[in-house]
C-alpha cells in the first residue's frame, strides 16, 4: 500500500521499533520527521527514507508542502510535544493521528483486532486464556 502526502513524526527512530516503523512508513510512501538519540544511526536511517526533517522543522514542513496527514509515535512521557504537535497541526488544518507506543504499558505480544468499527488492543494472552487450562483449573507454562 503506497500512500501519497502522509508525513510521520517518530522518536527513537534510531532503534527498536521506532526504526521499524519509519522503515515501514518509508517503504508505503510516507515522508517522515525522526528524532533520536543515536545520530550516527540517526544520519543512516535518513539515507533510507524520505527524511523531511526533525522535530523542530514540523511547522515549516507542514506550511510549505502538501501534507494531508500526520502520525505522531511520541511516548506518552513526551505529552508536551505531541499537544504542541496536535496544535500545529490543528492551526494548518491538518489531520493528526496518534500511534501510542503500546510497549510502555507491557513487554508482552501486542496485537490490534477490531470490533465492529472499534479497535481493540490485546496486550498478551494469560495461561488461563487457553480453554484447556480453564477446565483442568491449572495453569500451564504457555507453548
Amino acid at each position: 500500500m503506497i500512500v501519497k502526502n502522509k508525513l510521520a513524526l517518530i522518536t527513537g527512530a534510531t532503534s527498536g521499533i521506532g526504526e521499524a516503523t519509519a522503515k515501514i512508513f518509508a517503504k508505503n510512501g510516507i515522508d517522515l520527521i525522526l528524532c533520536g538519540r543515536r545520530q550516527n544511526r540517526l544520519d543512516q536511517l535518513k539515507k533510507e527514507c524520505a527524511y523531511l526533517g526533525n522535530l523542530n522543522d514540523l511547522h515549516t514542513i507542514l506550511r510549505t508542502t502538501e501534507i494531508d496527514e500526520v502520525f505522531i509515535a511520541l511516548p506518552t512521557s513526551e505529552n508536551e510535544k505531541i499537544q504542541n504537535c496536535i496544535a500545529i497541526c490543528d492551526g494548518l488544518n491538518i489531520k493528526v493521528r496518534i500511534l501510542p507506543n503500546l510497549s510502555e504499558f507491557t513487554s508482552s505480544s501486542i496485537y490490534i483486532n477490531n470490533i465492529g468499527l472499534l479497535p481493540v488492543v490485546n496486550v498478551g494472552d494469560l495461561p488461563l486464556d487457553k480453554k484447556e487450562n480453564r477446565k483442568k483449573g491449572e495453569i500451564k507454562e504457555k507453548t
